[in-house]
């Protein structure tokens, strides 16, 4: 029976021991062990994504905080007039201004500056002016407004699309319409022709966010449509005796958009998103309708496609965004450029004769303003 006492009251001493070792923290010292403990778990998350049991820094990893043997588990020198309690918190002071990871998770869990949200949706008008130029042939000119959208999917760490290069999902399409002015080399005009234009993209991309210092960074790509019809048909333009005929022109951009974005946020109710791009044009159709100055001639014209196979664009906007409640509203310039090279020569029959004809190479610029609201 005295055995028995003697087992049961050694285990109870052992069950309480790590109890009354600390018994000297104050709750002070507790807070210091547990943030030192959670910022080492941040590091092994910005690194590898995920904790493993060894990787979590236990208390016997930081210095003893024991009044009675402090001493010996602080450095021999300190800054000049700090308490051994005050170094250790500038220690981790010094360290949350020091990281800097772009973790993933964390990030998006902590974020406060910039809001990344797992569905986002966008709408927004836009107002602009468009130019359209073939050197030394012709140019188009005007003003377009437009509807723009955008949704963003961000996949959550265990859905089925977060994979370790894509982390970000966007559709957006917009159109424009509006009217503008032509003007030939040759002294030919038309004013107000009907132009319209509609662009569909799928974008792919990878989302850092760094919560401590309100800065995201997302590198993206993806695929693009583009479709512009400019419509002179049935129209006519008569310099000195000859007089020509207008006919519809589809234009049809195939390309890969690669790009950047930055975005910030300098404090809690505005942010801000850089993004620059540049757009690979893989292929390119320009459809030519000239038959449709046959009610103007005696002869019989043929629809001419020609194919296109180098060009490229560029885009870059800045976008300014204030937080509401219940929404934000964005206010964002942009310009969008597209410079394509000559297209395929291709033999048809217009004017009462076989010839060859291109699309020459020709330079577009959208310039203007999106103003929007984000859900």
């Amino acid at each position: 029976m005295y055995k028995q006492f003697l087992k049961i009251s050694f285990f109870i001493i052992l069950l309480f021991l790590p109890s009354l070792s600390t018994a000297a923290y104050t709750d002070s010292d507790r807070d210091l062990i547990i943030q030192k403990q959670m910022n080492c778990m941040k590091k092994q998350i910005a690194s590898t994504g995920e904790i493993v049991w060894e990787d979590i820094c236990s208390a016997d990893n930081v210095p003893d905080m024991a009044i009675n043997n402090a001493s010996s588990s602080w450095p021999e020198e300190t800054p000049s007039g700090a308490t051994e309690r005050e170094y250790y918190a500038m220690d981790l002071e010094e360290e949350e201004k020091t990281e800097f990871a772009f973790s993933e998770e964390y990030a998006r869990e902590n974020t406060i500056g910039i809001k990344a949200p797992k569905h986002q949706l966008e709408m927004a008008w836009e107002f602009f002016r468009f130019r359209y130029e073939e050197p030394d042939v012709m140019k188009d000119s005007g003003l377009m407004r437009g509807v723009y959208g955008l949704y963003t999917y961000r996949p959550g760490k265990e859905d089925l699309f977060c994979m370790k290069a894509i982390n970000l999902y966007r559709i957006e399409g917009r159109h424009g319409w509006g009217q503008v002015d032509y003007e030939a080399v040759n002294g030919a005009t038309l004013d107000n022709i009907d132009d319209w234009a509609v662009e569909l993209r799928g974008i792919l991309g990878k989302e850092y966010i760094d919560g401590s210092y309100n800065l995201g960074i997302t590198i993206f790509s993806g695929f693009g449509y583009r479709y512009l019809n400019d419509n002179t048909s049935g129209r006519t333009s008569t310099v000195g005796s000859t007089t020509y005929y207008g006919y519809q022109r589809e234009s049809n951009y195939y390309y890969l958009p690669l790009g950047i974005e930055f975005s910030g946020q300098p404090n809690d109710g505005w942010s801000f998103m850089l993004h620059g791009e540049y757009d690979w044009l893989i292929y390119g159709l320009q459809k030519s309708h000239l038959s449709d100055g046959n009610r103007f001639i005696s002869t019989k014209n043929s629809d001419i496609e020609n194919p296109q196979h180098q060009g490229y664009g560029l885009r870059g906007s800045l976008k300014i965004t204030k937080a509401l409640d219940k929404a934000s509203f964005t206010f964002e310039p942009f310009v969008r450029y597209w410079n394509i090279a000559d297209s395929e020569v291709v033999r048809a029959f217009v004017d009462g004769a076989y010839g060859n004809y291109i699309e020459p190479e020709n330079n577009t610029v959208e310039a203007g303003l999106k103003l929007g609201v984000q859900f």
